[in-house]
């Protein structure tokens, strides 16, 4: 059973297919310079997805990023903010861009902080297991919100993408992240919230009520804190109590805010030009950890619960800007967790998994064939590659697929 299927597998297998993408050799540069982004976490991989680095037109700076819940209001796709455009483009699960706000126009200003008030494929528990959607406060069916650059207005985006202002920015010199409450129990009320970037006296993060009324949630004077995360976990993987997370462009330090709004002292501090913060998914690769972004360095770190070391994860990328985990729908490539990171400069990158990668170590070649060849002849279940419980030609059907492909 075993040693036919594997002689065809010999005879089909060619080293000429043979393909290496751990490190991505992609153009993403606006100099023009190489970029080859490593990951360390074994077992993952980096792509280039949209924009620039994919070989298609740039994106406008790249910023905030949603992907919308599988048959959601906003078709399911991805959404990411133009913060040197104006205003937000789909990307489709393919990495093509469409224009998604342009059919009614123009934003004011560039586009910031974005989310949907509603359910949401990029926000769950460790696991996978999907969460429900915000309170629906906001209004009507589940609308986007965009905070843009300069003070100019917040946005509403109704399902197909037409827009308008809804009340005034909350911030000087303007918003920056755009969140909804997700929280377990919705601890922090279930509210809209926003930072306030800058890096002055002004610093903190806002409350806005559905009628559009903001007030000072946390005030983070001179901080420059234009991201952070609820932990929709609830703490259980170690975090502790307090579910919003703040990193600060400043400082580099890292910290949570209390639902009383109170700041509390940094788990952790990085170096400056902090961005993005995501918690993992909780998988056997991205783990629930608590993830760091920094756009000038192009790094992206994870932080131990506990006040635990910050271990590196990725390198070499153009910029990092914002981090999106997805474990559901078209986005969740291979049905498995997968990372989108925009670099804030001109491209979507993508870290995920790759199942012709049989043995974790970030390329697809000669040596994942080998060890697949190996178990597979002698009809190890490590080699069950489709987990029926079998070692059959299923399994050398399904990982020639993805070895052909190089993924």
């Amino acid at each position: 059973m075993a040693s036919t299927t594997s002689g065809r597998l010999r005879r089909g297998y060619s080293m000429n297919k043979s393909i290496c993408f751990g490190a991505v050799s992609a153009l993403v540069l606006a100099s023009g310079a190489m970029a080859q982004p490593v990951v360390f976490k074994p077992g993952l991989s980096i792509f280039p997805f949209a924009g620039q680095a994919a070989g298609q037109q740039p994106i406008a700076c790249p910023k905030f990023g949603v992907i919308d819940a599988p048959f959601g209001a906003h078709m399911g796709m991805m959404y990411i903010s133009e913060l040197c455009g104006t205003g937000v483009v789909m990307i489709t699960p393919n990495g093509q861009q469409v224009p998604y706000t342009m059919i009614a126009g123009p934003f004011p200003t560039g586009a910031f902080g974005l989310d949907i008030d509603g359910p949401i494929a990029n926000a769950f528990l460790p696991g996978g297991i999907g969460l429900p959607a915000t309170m629906g406060l906001f209004g009507g069916p589940a609308n986007a919100w965009v905070a843009e650059l300069g003070g100019a207005p917040l946005i509403r985006v109704m399902p197909g993408g037409a827009w308008m202002p809804w009340a005034p920015s909350p911030g000087n010199p303007g918003s920056a992240q755009v969140q909804i409450d997700r929280t377990p129990g919705l601890q922090y009320g279930g509210m809209m919230y926003i930072s306030d970037w800058g890096k002055d006296g002004t610093d903190c993060i806002y409350r806005v009520n559905p009628a559009g009324v903001a007030a000072i949630f946390c005030p983070l004077a001179g901080l420059d804190p234009r991201y952070f995360t609820f932990d929709v976990s609830g703490g259980v993987t170690g975090y502790g109590p307090n579910l919003l997370w703040v990193s600060s462009y400043a400082t580099g330090q890292v910290f949570s805010v209390t639902p009383q709004g109170v700041m509390m002292p940094p788990i952790a501090v990085l170096q400056p030009d902090l961005e993005g913060l995501a918690f993992g998914p909780g998988d056997a690769y991205f783990g629930p950890w608590l993830y760091a972004c920094n756009l000038t360095r192009g790094t992206i770190d994870y932080i131990l619960p506990g006040g635990g070391p910050v271990m590196p994860f990725a390198a070499g990328l153009p910029g990092a800007a914002y981090p999106m985990f997805v474990c559901v729908g078209p986005y969740a490539k291979f049905g498995n967790p997968t990372l989108y990171v925009a670099d804030g400069g001109g491209s979507v990158w993508m870290i995920l998994h790759c199942p012709g990668d049989f043995n974790n170590d970030g390329f697809v070649n000669a040596l994942d064939y080998d060890a697949f060849a190996g178990l597979f002849e002698v009809g190890d279940h490590g080699a069950d590659f489709n987990g029926d419980g079998f070692v059959n030609a299923l399994d050398y059907d399904e990982f020639a697929e993805h070895f052909e492909n190089g993924c």
